[in-house]
């Protein structure tokens, strides 16, 4: 029986019965294939976990859909006390995702009843090559020998901002990891690659992470969560990535103080440790003494830091603005700052014709950034940010006033048992204030899995917090960058969501997609619909305009044939909220070598108003506008509205009167600086 489009595989009814067994919850100690191998065999027959524990044989949770999810040739079968197998057929060349139990589906349990940790497991298979090796399961690809003639080679800005060259790495060993944000592989390696720093790095390993297609904030709250101190390039289009290896993430590099490739596999790090470990231990022994120099907490190479002129002190980093402009004619501006020497968010006020000096809103030692702001319909202010400053955790923060005259009140929106981050703000047609924000959290061992979440406030209470993204959908299905505006009597949040075709949802996207829900006055979630399609779409923005249509824009990686390269482009389209498909998204912007922060904005007249910044061949940034006309539905040609001062993170917002108000962050003498105009 083959079994094509399946959710979760569940046999019998689940019985709490049996008073042997052990009371911890069970949990698989191997898997044949095992998550993150590569080159897996077409020919197996089956899939084998093993459980740390006897278990009960009433049921079990085989959890997936989609092409990701393997055909099957029968129903599952328990072999022993402790091991089940899937009969599966499998196609060459293929990626697989399931997961042995999820949040959702629980059935596979201990004989006490104890429903077994989620267990995510995803492999690539290879070409047929005939009877696979039940106890491999995967067939290893084999570090390279020396003398190959591979050197490491790049020149990539970082999640700082700050060039970094290979040729700063002269002299000294490098482990490198290269991945996406989103990828569950690449988050699952990075306690261990943590763990490989704290033990290399005293005598001198370097370690060097390679974002694949994503910007800095993504960047920098990745590599926030893991608490890593290694520089973060950003390989926009993953040409640097493919340099060394085109087959997908996660991938490992190792350099000898030559410079030279000593080792890498297209792999988990999780899984190649064992392989990597001797030939890491052989380069240590001529590596010289760690001399790197830490700036806002990364450990960069002298070399690095001396060309941007930050050997003693860093340059002034103002970055992420947000803004809001209030009836009364005031405009406000939350921005994150690096000038107390760490990460804070201040924020910037124009009171008629001037503006006030930078305020801080939370600049203590600890790590606050990703301010957002807005005003509600009482012309009251409302900031949040993301802070580690009650705990080892990031929580989303919050603080509102009537103005700047009165005290500032602060509260504490979130309590994480794994980091809260990226909150975004909205008022809606009854005055109430929501907020959206994603939350990290663990599958088995591994931080690996974001969540999306809103709470709203009445006037009195915040409400409790109701997931967002979908609960009838595997574990490993990860979400993130969510925004919110209002619809109806509620609102409306689109988030990126990597997205592998479970059950019930379209078959039109694949990867990261953005995707949109309504959540009414009651609480009630309206249906996850897809606005993107099939390629590595992230960072959204949404509005809602008089007629209560959803306009969504957001950037996007895919393969350029012209360029014959990966190239980026922004894409603007309706909310799909409806069952009938939407009209075709609209490009906007590119291909180019980078893009980035797309801002919406809507007028009273409906008009609305789309700007991002762009990165040409020439490496140079330039911000462009456009603006849909709302009798025609079309957008007009984008217009240049700076191009001299490498402008960074658009932010807009109309005020009373119908200007559009433009934040960036601009290159100035000083550093960045966040700079704010009107247009006509």
């Amino acid at each position: 029986m083959q079994r094509r489009w399946l959710l979760a595989m569940v046999v019998g009814t689940v019985l709490a019965a049996g008073s042997s067994g052990s009371a911890a919850p069970p949990r698989v100690v191997e898997a044949v294939p095992d998550n993150g191998d590569q080159n897996v065999d077409p020919s197996l027959r089956e899939i084998r976990v093993t459980f740390d524990q006897d278990m009960s044989h009433d049921g079990y949770s085989w959890v997936g859909g989609g092409e990701a999810y393997p055909k099957t040739r029968g129903d599952a079968r328990w072999v022993d006390g402790r091991t089940c197998v899937l009969p599966v057929i499998l196609q060459p060349n293929h990626e697989y995702w399931l997961s042995i139990n999820s949040n959702t589906f629980k059935n596979f349990r201990s004989k006490r009843g104890v429903p077994a940790r989620p267990y995510p497991i995803s492999f690539n298979t290879g070409p047929r090559k005939g009877a696979a090796k039940r106890k491999v399961g995967a067939q290893k690809r084999p570090a390279p020998e020396r003398g190959k003639d591979e050197k490491l080679a790049f020149t990539l800005p970082d999640a700082g901002g700050r060039e970094v060259r290979a040729s700063d790495y002269a002299g000294v060993p490098v482990l490198l990891l290269s991945g996406a944000c989103w990828c569950g592989g690449c988050q699952q390696d990075m306690q261990l690659f943590k763990e490989l720093g704290d033990l290399f790095g005293a005598r001198g390993l370097r370690l060097i992470r390679s974002v694949a297609g994503e910007n800095e904030l993504a960047s920098l709250q990745f590599q926030k969560h893991y608490r890593l101190g290694a520089v973060h390039l950003l390989d926009a289009t993953r040409e640097f990535e493919r340099q060394y290896h085109r087959k997908g993430w996660p991938f490992i590099m190792l350099t000898d103080t030559s410079g030279e490739v000593v080792f890498k596999a297209n792999n988990t790090l999780v899984k190649e440790v064992r392989n990597l470990t001797p030939v890491l231990k052989e380069v240590m022994k001529s590596a010289p003494p760690a001399d790197d120099v830490a700036q806002e907490g990364v450990r960069y190479r002298p070399a690095t830091l001396k060309r941007s002129g930050e050997l003693k002190k860093a340059r002034q980093c103002d970055r992420f603005p947000s803004i809001a402009c209030g009836k009364d004619g005031r405009v406000y501006i939350v921005f994150t700052s690096n000038r107390n020497g760490n990460n804070d968010v201040f924020l910037r006020m124009l009171d008629g014709d001037e503006w006030s000096a930078d305020v801080p809103i939370a600049a203590s030692e600890a790590d606050e950034f990703d301010g957002a702001v807005m005003v509600d319909a009482q012309n009251r202010l409302w900031i949040s940010w993301t802070s580690n400053a009650k705990g080892e955790r990031y929580n989303i923060f919050l603080a509102f006033c009537a103005s700047l005259a009165e005290p500032i009140q602060f509260s504490q929106l979130t309590d994480s048992d794994d980091d809260a981050m990226h909150a975004r703000m909205t008022a809606d047609r009854n005055g109430h204030i929501w907020a959206t924000y994603y939350k990290w959290r663990k599958m088995g061992r591994y931080s690996r899995d974001k969540e999306v979440y809103v709470r709203r406030h009445d006037g009195t209470t915040w409400s409790d917090e109701l997931q967002v993204t979908p609960t009838d959908v595997p574990d490993y299905e990860d979400h993130t960058d969510p925004v919110i505006a209002p619809f109806g009597k509620g609102v409306v949040v689109c988030w990126s969501w990597d997205f592998h075709r479970p059950k019930g949802y379209s078959q039109e996207a694949k990867e990261p997609t953005i995707f949109c829900r309504t959540v009414d006055a009651n609480l009630k979630l309206g249906q996850a619909r897809h606005v993107s399609g099939p390629q590595i779409d992230s960072t959204p923005a949404v509005t809602v305009d008089g007629e209560q249509r959803v306009w969504c824009a957001w950037e996007s990686l895919g393969w350029d044939r012209q360029a014959n390269a990966n190239r980026k482009t922004v894409h603007a389209g309706l909310g799909n909220l409806a069952p009938k498909r939407a009209p075709k998204p609209a490009q906007l912007a590119g291909p180019h070598a980078n893009v980035c922060g797309p801002s919406l904005a809507v007028r009273s007249d409906n008009t609305v108003a789309l700007v991002w910044c762009e990165r040409t061949a020439d490496n140079q940034w330039t911000m462009k506008q456009a603006v849909l006309d709302p009798t025609t539905g079309r957008w007009a040609a984008p217009q240049t509205v700076e191009g001299k001062k490498d402008p960074r993170f658009p932010a807009i917002a109309y005020d009373a009167k119908g200007r559009l108000w433009i934040a960036c962050s601009e290159r100035t003498a000083a550093g960045r600086e966040v700079t704010v105009t009107p247009l006509p």
